[in-house]
């Protein structure tokens, strides 16, 4: 009796533990995706119905259990070749995901879903460079960069007031942070 007990009490922690792991992680993507709206938009206004908020997820190159992720707005009158096949909504925005990058589906934990629609509204090639922001990660989910290097100390003290964790080797005055580990 006390081996079955053990046994499903091992299965209850384990599956606790799991659940608290993943709610922690989708505390940090939406706080990340969150704090980039928020600090987009106080900057200039982004009119939703001309805008399409743009996020995805990667594994690093070469580095195991290392990831980024990716926010961007993107004008719809100029996005063009975009392949998707959801669309979301988050704070009134319209997002989609960058379906190419492998760790995307973190994504829809906290994204709500929404009917599908063709952003895809561009009719020639236009240089576009939006304000784009890439966030690293170590194995632990703590932040290890921040891109743009131009900001990143604004930005970085925006996810430490939501509670996010910053590895020892974050350096903001480093673009590359492989040479300090």
């Amino acid at each position: 009796m006390r081996k079955i007990l053990s046994i499903i009490y091992i299965l209850i922690m384990t599956t606790g533990c799991h659940s608290i792991l993943l709610s922690q992680n989708k505390y940090i993507y939406e706080s990340i995706i969150s704090t980039y709206v928020e600090d987009m938009t106080s900057k200039k206004n982004i009119d939703p119905s001309k805008y399409v908020l743009i996020v995805g997820a990667q594994d690093a190159e070469n580095k195991k259990g290392e990831y980024y992720i990716v926010a961007s707005f993107y004008n719809k009158y100029i996005l063009s070749g975009f392949d998707y096949t959801k669309v979301y909504n988050f704070k009134g925005y319209n997002v989609i995901t960058d379906e190419k990058m492998n760790r995307s589906k973190i994504f829809e934990r906290f994204l709500k879903k929404s009917k599908y629609e063709n952003f895809n509204l561009g009719t020639s090639v236009v240089e576009y460079d939006p304000i784009t922001w890439v966030i690293y990660f170590d194995s632990k989910n703590y932040i290890e960069r921040i891109s743009p290097l131009n900001g990143n100390k604004d930005i970085r003290l925006k996810l430490m007031k939501k509670g996010l964790k910053f590895s020892k080797y974050y350096n903001p005055d480093v673009l590359n942070y492989i040479s300090l580990k």
